[in-house]
Order: structure tokens, then sequence, then C-alpha cells
């Protein structure tokens, strides 16, 4: 079990709030969270003052998601992103690579919402 200081609490709860999502109850979930908060705090800082090694906010989010495959259901589950409201229109039927995308889908979501929104 991970050991979070109280301003890393902090940061994910804040993370959690600007993405729209509940805290976490998994210790691989709060690090996401906390990676991301941690990310979009530097970019926030960095902004207008030096060059960025992603050219958009997309690059930097999608950056951010997980390629595990057990992580990324782990963080979908534990943050409820099954509930998910995405903000892109997925037109097509759901099928078995739709499905294996949701939480890739979710997850790139989560992240843009905290680091757009921070």
């Amino acid at each position: 079990m991970s050991e979070f200081s109280p301003k890393q609490i902090e940061m994910i709860g804040y993370a959690c709030r600007k993405a729209g999502v509940p805290y976490p109850d998994f210790d691989q979930t709060k690090e996401w969270m906390l990676g991301l908060a941690e990310v979009a705090e530097e970019v926030t800082n960095e902004r207008g003052q030096s060059a960025r090694d992603y050219d958009s906010d997309h690059e930097i989010a999608d950056s951010e998601v997980p390629y595990m495959t057990h992580k990324l259901w782990l963080i979908w589950t534990d943050l409820q992103l099954y509930s998910w409201h995405f903000q892109f229109d997925i037109t097509a039927e759901i099928d078995e690579n739709t499905l294996e995308r949701l939480p890739q889908m979710a997850c790139y979501e989560v992240a843009m919402n905290v680091i757009q929104n921070w």
C-alpha cells in the first residue's frame, strides 16, 4: 500500500474534481491521477514560458493513457468510467474492437479534462 502525502492527496482530489470523477480507491488509480495532476501543473506553469515536448494538449493527454490492459480496466472501473459520457460521438455500433477501446477513450477524456481545466 502506497503512502501519499497530504499534498499528493490534495492534488489527486483536485484532479478528480477537474475530471468529474470520484476519488479512487486503488493505489494504481491514485498514482495515475497524481501523475495527471503533476503533468497538468507542469503544463500550466510552462504555458508561454518555454517550449513543450508536445505540440498540443491532445498529445499530452494521449501520452498519459496507460497502455497496460490490466491498469486500463482497473482505472476504468475504479473511477466508474463505465458510466462516462464521452464528449465525442461514437457513431459506430459497439463491437469487440470498440469495447476494448472504451477504457482508453475514457482515460483520454479524463486526462484532457485534467490538463485543460487545471
